[in-house]
């Protein structure tokens, strides 16, 4: 009887092992599409709200050295993208931290931040500010986001 035991080995099989691989391989294929996707989601968050922390800080001081934003406007502008750009050079890119700009979509600018890109435009109303989140102009529902100031 102990010769017997000696020569057993304790262990899991071939097909104990793959059945075993196989279920946590289909468990990580259905569990990982989410895990992505809420991780996207609060890095969309995350950049958004950074982007709208950064561009209210720019406009208030902006408002402290430039005086209110209603003033900004006059006189009336023609809404070329050199005036767009010479509006947003005066009160908008003095205050925040970006890579460079550029002439976007006829006479809106183009400003690329370190985490996105937004476009500004004045225009009659006010300005228009578009927001995208990984630097690409594409205008999908979870990657751009628009502001009015007015």
């Amino acid at each position: 009887m102990q010769n017997i035991l000696q020569f057993k080995k304790f262990g899991f099989t071939l097909a104990e092992v793959l059945i075993t691989l196989g279920v946590i391989g289909v468990v990580a294929a259905l569990t990982l599409p989410s895990v992505v996707a809420n991780y996207q989601k609060q890095k969309t968050v995350s950049f958004v709200k950074k982007f709208y922390n950064e561009i209210n800080n720019a406009i208030k001081l902006s408002v402290a050295e430039n005086g209110d934003v209603d003033l900004w406007m006059q006189p009336a502008r023609d809404n070329s993208y050199q005036e767009n750009l010479e509006f947003v050079k005066n009160y908008i890119l003095p205050y925040i931290k970006y890579d460079h700009y550029e002439n976007c979509e006829q006479e809106k600018v183009c400003i690329y931040l370190p985490y996105g890109l937004f476009i500004y435009r004045v225009d009659g109303n006010g300005g228009d500010i578009t927001f995208f989140v990984n630097r690409k102009i594409e205008y999908q529902p979870k990657n751009y986001f628009a502001f009015q100031n007015s």
